[in-house]
């Protein structure tokens, strides 16, 4: 099962990001949970601080590696939002002297920006509620939109 979903992931990595694998060393594009768990509805669940994440970016060998949960899958705006919140991930760890804060801070603003672009306020208010509870929502979030990473995966779908 998990090839048909990771054949559907780049596909849908291709269609709305115009990027595969090799674009920024990126070496493996997945479904599969890793260390994670997985919900009945195909969102990954971190054990170790109990909460659910639609997915992660990791250094996997000499690459990099973004799982995206299945999930994501079933809807284009939730596509767009967490695949996109990685990638900004891979664009810090790539081209960038990589800060966990900032990369986080501005890959929320991504995701707020496109739940709230596409009429989705609860999600929208949802993930910016716990960008706050994590430290990670700008004062200034407006000044994050100059980010290039942002910036790059923006102008990519």
């Amino acid at each position: 099962m998990v090839e048909g979903l990771d054949i559907e992931l780049a596909k849908m990595f291709k269609d709305v990001f115009y990027m595969s694998l090799g674009t920024l060393n990126l070496s493996v594009l997945t479904t599969n949970s890793g260390s994670f768990g997985m919900t009945k509805n195909g969102i990954y669940y971190d054990f170790s601080d109990k909460s659910f994440v639609g997915g992660y970016t990791i250094r996997e060998g000499n690459g990099w590696g973004i799982h995206i949960s299945p999930y994501a899958l079933n809807n284009k705006v939730n596509f767009r939002a967490i695949a996109g919140h990685e990638l900004i991930h891979l664009y810090h760890f790539v081209k960038t002297s990589y800060s966990q804060t900032y990369s986080e801070m501005v890959a929320y603003k991504y995701t707020v920006d496109v739940y709230n672009s596409n009429n989705y306020s609860n999600a929208a208010n949802q993930e910016m509620s716990i960008a706050r509870s994590l430290g990670y929502w700008s004062s200034r979030p407006q000044k994050l939109v100059t980010d290039r990473a942002y910036r790059w995966v923006w102008g990519n779908h």
